[in-house]
């Protein structure tokens, strides 16, 4: 098999990249395009990374990755349409390669967000707990998720097959088209840490350390946490609230009105955007993680937090209850739900040592669900249903 994975910066998708390595032995050729690529691992045989000599983006970046894939695939001395490309966080590479290139190569698009099911439902206004949002914060989601969900329509036009990390995005993506093949898709994780090196088990009526990993986005359930958290307080329990994330321009104001009128509640800490390596110490110093999302994909920082055994109280959504479909270790609460979500933080606090068995089950969890080998050998039988003639099939 030859395979070209695509990446408009291969930043934020360490544990892609990871899976993707443990397939250098079982492909003939495999070949990484993306930006922000890092230095190839010394033990890759039959992966080649290629990157563009200067930093250029949207339409120019994906007519450049589109035309390096032709080049790949010609030069290989095999024929085209032995050679599957697949993009990750959707471009216009694909659809390029489909109708201005007419390459023959298969064509297959990885979908990690319900950009479709955002967009009609104007997924920023439905935390009720973050309004009033800005005009202008408005506008600047309407016009953005516009323009990503004309990319996605256009996309799924393009594509052999489509892979997904959530039921709901299939279930939106297939009102625009049943065409391509369907796959759902977990994210992989790589264990990397003994548990030993935790925070030691919260003491009764210890201060709760209670961590939120996300973009500060009001469709994240920001607004939602800091109310949950502060009921908390109010309530007689004690601890503190993390925020590790970014900003976006767009949201700056917002974001502030917002830890400005609960900063006077409760003891909740912005730390800002940090590396993954940082991240970790998060992970590993924290009770609890609180994630009360309205819209996702399935969450990666979900997998990370749990890999570390940290236990999730987690919105109940498609794509977080596949992570763990019986609740073993997420602690699930319906959408907006603040007293489903308090209750959980209440028991977190008041059963330290139930909580630490939550997040070792957790880490056995991601340990035999979602390891990079598992879920690259998931990948390869994907593409291998692509590729010929059947039924479509769900993994």
């Amino acid at each position: 098999m030859h395979l070209i994975n695509l990446f408009t910066s291969a930043k934020t998708y360490r544990d892609v990249l990871e899976m993707l390595y443990t397939l250098d032995t079982k492909l003939a050729n495999s070949v990484i395009i993306g930006k922000d690529l890092p230095t190839p691992p010394s033990y890759l045989k039959n992966t080649t990374f290629i990157s563009p000599e200067k930093y250029i983006t949207d339409l120019k970046y994906w007519y450049w990755a589109s035309k390096k894939i032709m080049d790949v695939a010609r030069k290989s001395g095999n024929s085209e349409d032995e050679w599957v490309v697949v993009e990750h966080v959707v471009g216009v590479s694909c659809a390029i390669l489909k109708f201005l290139l007419r390459s023959r190569v298969k064509k297959i698009c990885f979908l990690v967000f319900p950009t479709l099911e955002f967009f009609i439902k104007r997924g920023w206004n439905v935390d009720p707990w973050a309004q009033p949002l800005d005009s202008t914060q408005r506008y600047a989601y309407l016009v953005k998720f516009l323009r990503l969900s004309l990319i996605e329509i256009v996309t799924l036009r393009s594509v052999d097959g489509v892979l997904a990390n959530s039921p709901a995005i299939i279930e939106w993506c297939k009102k625009i088209t049943k065409k391509p093949r369907y796959f759902l898709f977990p994210n992989s994780v790589k264990p990397l840490v003994d548990p030993k090196t935790r925070r030691p088990p919260l003491r009764n009526d210890e201060a709760i350390k209670v961590l939120l990993v996300s973009n500060m986005q009001p469709h994240k359930g920001i607004a939602t946490a800091l109310e949950v958290f502060s009921r908390f307080i109010e309530g007689g329990g004690r601890g503190t609230l993390s925020l590790v994330g970014q900003v976006y321009p767009y949201d700056v104001a917002w974001f502030r009105r917002m830890l400005q009128k609960y900063e006077r509640r409760c003891d909740v800490r912005y730390i800002g955007w940090v590396p993954f390596d940082e991240l970790v110490k998060y992970y590993l110093e924290s009770d609890v993680m609180l994630f009360p999302t309205y819209f996702e994909g399935s969450p990666r920082v979900v997998q990370e937090a749990l890999q570390y055994g940290l236990p999730v109280i987690v919105s109940d959504i498609p794509g977080t209850r596949l992570i763990d479909p019986y609740g073993v270790s997420l602690m699930f609460f319906a959408p907006g739900d603040i007293d489903g979500a308090l209750s959980h933080l209440w028991h977190c606090y008041s059963e330290p040592e139930w909580l630490i068995e939550r997040g070792e089950k957790g880490s056995e969890l991601m340990r035999e669900n979602f390891s990079a080998e598992r879920v690259g050998t998931e990948l390869i039988k994907a593409i291998q249903q692509v590729t010929r003639s059947g039924t479509h099939l769900y993994i």
